[in-house]
């Protein structure tokens, strides 16, 4: 008797789930190694097109939230959250324009570098001006009518 097993026939299962030798299709580590190297090339280019940081009360340091920051000319923008971070995804361009705003504060403009993820935006508050609100009446009594 030999000591050599014999090739299973095609369609059959391997037993305990191993590919049969020379098989690649069914090496996990492959596909994993693959999906690792291409994830490690697109992540610098991801990054290009977005940009991040912080938004900050000039005067106290304080993280400001619900700052809305946005690219003009793009319609892209955000919110700033409550640790006064922000995050703008899917820029085209290599320089943009960044305003901020937020009600009481002077509204911030400057040119960023698409890429950049540590922006700091420090804006000043402002008083908030309101029209001047005229009130006028009449003087003259009248008399309640009794029933």
């Amino acid at each position: 008797m030999s000591s050599r097993r014999s090739n299973p026939s095609p369609g059959t299962r391997r037993p305990c789930g191993r590919a049969a030798p020379g098989n690649r299709a069914h090496r996990p580590t492959s596909v994993a190694a693959l999906l690792f190297a291409l994830a490690i090339w697109a992540a610098p280019a991801a990054a290009q097109d977005q940009i991040g940081g912080r938004v900050l009360d000039a005067n106290t340091n304080q993280p400001l939230s619900g700052v809305q920051v946005s690219v003009q000319g793009t319609g892209l923008g955000a919110l700033t959250q409550a640790n006064g971070t922000f995050v703008i995804r899917g820029l085209s361009q290599s320089t943009v324009t960044v305003e901020a705003l937020m009600l009481g504060y002077t509204p911030w403009t400057g040119e960023v570098a698409a890429g950049t993820t540590d922006l700091v935006i420090r804006m000043e508050p402002r008083a908030v001006e309101l029209d001047a609100l005229v009130v006028t009446g009449t003087a003259g009594a009248q008399q309640a009518r009794s029933l």
